[in-house]
């Protein structure tokens, strides 16, 4: 089974890796999200956003888990209106770790980018299928971060992650009249 090119099974992780192809597959429903964080987007299994949203909305996960799942839950290989509202609840969570809640909100930032980017001089996108996510969702983000933003009692941290996404003033509003 070490014949160059061939499928690699590493029962550990319960995953395999097709060297020939360079993606990812499920095998026995799990794949480990450590090496999902080593792998490129692009190549991740095709339910790799459920696997993402399973273990965010899991608060009986591992912290560390939930962590690399809001950091890689982000990707816009990935991330649609489910994932964003998993996000946006974690985000807005006090009983969530100061962590977590800003991982996702710093997850938010590429989908924001992108649906910014995209969006007419309408509350509509100009080619809805160039966003992964709809136009309300858009539009909800910007309204929950820009009120957790403004909220004093939001931990510092979080408020923080929500301000230092490079382009955070001009998607939720923060310093804009």
């Amino acid at each position: 089974m070490s014949v160059e090119g061939a499928s690699v099974v590493r029962k550990k992780r319960r995953c395999i890796k097709r060297e020939s192809r360079g993606v990812m597959e499920r095998r026995q429903d799990q794949v480990d999200l450590r090496t999902l964080a080593a792998t490129p987007p692009w190549d991740w299994p095709h339910d790799a956003g459920t696997l993402f949203h399973e273990v965010l909305t899991d608060n009986k996960a591992d912290e560390s888990d939930r962590l690399i799942a809001a950091e890689l839950a982000g990707a816009l290989a990935v991330i649609d209106d489910e994932l964003s509202d998993a996000l946006m609840g974690i985000v807005s969570s006090a009983d969530q770790t100061d962590q977590l809640r800003a991982a996702a909100a710093i997850s938010l930032g590429p989908v924001l980018e992108q649906a910014d980017l995209e969006q007419a001089d309408t509350d509509e996108f100009a080619d809805p299928n160039d966003v992964p996510i709809s136009a309300p969702t858009f539009h909800r983000i910007r309204r929950v971060l820009h009120e957790l933003y403004s909220d004093d009692r939001v931990p510092k941290a979080v408020r923080r992650r929500i301000l230092e996404h490079r382009c955070a003033r001009l998607r939720i509003g923060i310093g804009t009249r």
